[in-house]
């Protein structure tokens, strides 16, 4: 594996990585944010209670010094063996994930073998909708919706993630505390079906849409409606 040097106040220090995996990759409602899934907790990162902590480029355990080195990777907060990697606002995904996930000791065989680091096209992800259908999940824990989904009928759109009202937020926080990290664990994807929402002038549909632009339209209406439902319905 790779050695990285790591550089105090008098000399460098070398580190050689545990051997470990990056095992999930996934998007969050945040588009600048990323959640990792690391088959073991970092070194010198805690592998019990559920407080994580901000890591900066300077100050982080050896452990985060390459991921944080990555060019366009702006901090990582870790908790237990789960890193979330924020990015900065003019770098893309596509050149920070691949380096960032190598950095941390690389893909496990199953992500690897899903063919992109990317959750646009995920094991496990909403399948592309028919033509003129939105495909919707809602991802819940415990009974508690989490944040929801929408993904189009064609691989120009990623799928679109928002999280819910701050109510949810609030509620959320409070069944953490209270059941740990069986909350994560938890976590699961529920198809909500197909949505065909009417594009009409309110959403800001233009006869001079080409395809591309309807769909991503499409998407969007579709994940406020989902989103409007599931408030309604809680």
């Amino acid at each position: 594996h790779t050695a990285y040097f790591v550089h105090g106040a008098d000399m460098p220090t070398r580190f050689s990585p545990a051997a470990m995996k990056v095992v999930t990759v996934e998007s969050t409602p945040n588009p600048s944010a990323f959640l990792l899934k690391l088959d073991a907790p970092l070194e010198g990162i805690a592998s019990n209670g559920l407080r994580g902590k901000t890591f900066r480029k300077g100050r982080c355990p050896p452990s985060l010094t390459a991921a944080l080195a990555t060019e366009g990777v702006a901090s990582i907060f870790a908790v237990q063996e789960l890193l979330t990697i924020s990015k900065e606002a003019a770098a893309s995904w596509e050149s920070v994930l691949p380096p960032v996930v190598d950095a941390l000791g690389g893909a496990s065989d199953a992500l690897a073998a899903s063919g992109s680091l990317l959750p646009s096209s995920p094991v496990g992800a909403a399948a592309p909708a028919v033509t003129g259908g939105v495909a919707v999940r809602l991802q819940v824990s415990q009974k508690m919706p989490i944040q929801v989904e929408a993904a189009g009928w064609s691989r120009n759109w990623p799928p679109v993630r928002a999280k819910l009202s701050a109510r949810f937020g609030s509620a959320m926080a409070l069944l953490i505390d209270q059941s740990g990290d069986a909350f994560f664990r938890g976590r699961a994807w529920l198809p909500r079906g197909l949505r065909y929402p009417e594009l009409d002038s309110s959403l800001g549909a233009s006869a001079t849409d080409g395809p591309g632009e309807s769909e991503r339209r499409a998407i969007g209406a579709a994940l406020e409606s989902e989103l409007a439902e599931i408030e309604a319905a809680y």
